[in-house]
């Protein structure tokens, strides 16, 4: 029976108040076919109804909702002072969503932060452990001298990384300083990943450390200085490229254990003992200036 109550699906609406044109069914499920059937009831004290239209049909669409656009969050310390991002001190308790509203933490970024997100933090020292595990996620600075990420704890304290990036893909990491972790920035398992116009200096151990089958990444234009260890370790992973890096006043320069991967245009200077180590493994490696 068409006309019974429990068959009814929606009303549409026509008269003193707001006209509707159009009705849209929210309860259906995708791939079923839906059929739909017209009349029209006025406002009369004893109510007309005129007969039902044609049956019509729908198969309800099963193609899965788009993707949510990327977004960006903003973090910022608890001053303005020389800002770029943002125009707030950050909270945590904030959207995050815009520079009006910024996270004190990039860690709450990360909490809600999505593939093909982009986490910007402005001018400040970040207190904490980065830890990624999302791909195809932007984390950027305003410059390496002026975004700091700073890990509570003695740079002596071993696993006390700046940033950790794991078990994921295409992470660019920019525009950020690292300083006193016992790592600066760890790459575990990571590929086809951006390293770039960073900063990590004082470590206890390594600067740059890429391992467990870390392929094709990129880490060029940054600077580690003053590190324990070496400036750059290499221990597994291929394909990775290591570019116009300066590596400074560390206890060794660059050492590879992986093969076939590239360094260019790299300066290595002033370390206390090794300058460039491929040791056993290390096979392949091309070094160009």
């Amino acid at each position: 029976n068409w006309g019974n109550a429990a068959n009814e699906v929606g009303t549409v609406v026509d008269g003193s108040g707001p006209t509707d044109t159009m009705f849209v069914d929210t309860n259906v499920v995708g791939g079923n076919t839906y059929y739909y059937r017209l009349t029209y009831v006025d406002s009369a004290l004893f109510e007309n109804e005129s007969f039902f239209t044609d049956t019509k049909f729908v198969v309800a669409d099963s193609s899965p909702a788009p993707p949510a656009p990327p977004k960006t969050w903003f973090v910022n310390d608890n001053s303005t002072a020389g800002d770029s991002f943002v125009t707030a001190v950050g909270a945590d308790t904030n959207t995050g969503d815009s520079p009006a509203s910024p996270f004190l933490t990039i860690t709450k970024a990360l909490q809600l932060a999505k593939a093909k997100d982009t986490i910007q933090v402005d001018v400040g020292t970040f207190a904490e452990t980065v830890v990624i595990d999302t791909n195809d996620l932007t984390l950027a600075g305003v410059d390496s001298r002026l975004t700091v990420i700073n890990p509570p704890g003695a740079n002596t304290t071993a696993g006390l990384k700046g940033i950790l990036v794991q078990n994921c893909l295409r992470v660019t990491i920019k525009n950020l300083a690292v300083i006193d972790a016992y790592q600066g920035i760890r790459l575990t398992n990571v590929k086809n990943s951006v390293i770039s116009n960073d900063s990590v200096a004082q470590c206890g151990d390594v600067g740059i450390f890429i391992t467990v089958g870390s392929d094709s990444n990129i880490v060029s234009n940054n600077m580690t200085q003053n590190c324990a260890s070496y400036s750059i370790q290499m221990d597994s992973g291929t394909s990775n490229a290591f570019n116009n890096n300066t590596l400074d006043s560390n206890g060794y320069g660059i050492l590879f254990f992986a093969a076939g991967n590239s360094m260019t245009g790299n300066i290595v200077r002033k370390n206390l003992n090794i300058g460039i180590y491929l040791s056993a493994g290390g096979n392949d490696n091309k070094i160009e200036t």
